[in-house]
């Protein structure tokens, strides 16, 4: 079990604390994986994207 990255503050944590957001669909595949330390900073990041 290796560290991830925050997509949204940067900071280190363990995989089994992830909160993933996968982009990409059944016709082109997983395009990208974006990791998140919690779930407020992958709402964060995504409601920020649009």
């Amino acid at each position: 079990m290796g560290n991830l990255t925050c997509g949204l503050c940067g900071k280190e944590f363990a995989e089994k604390e992830d909160w993933p957001h996968i982009e990409g669909d059944s016709n082109r595949g997983v395009l990208k994986i974006e990791h998140f330390c919690c779930d407020e900073h992958k709402m964060l990041f995504l409601t920020s994207k649009n």
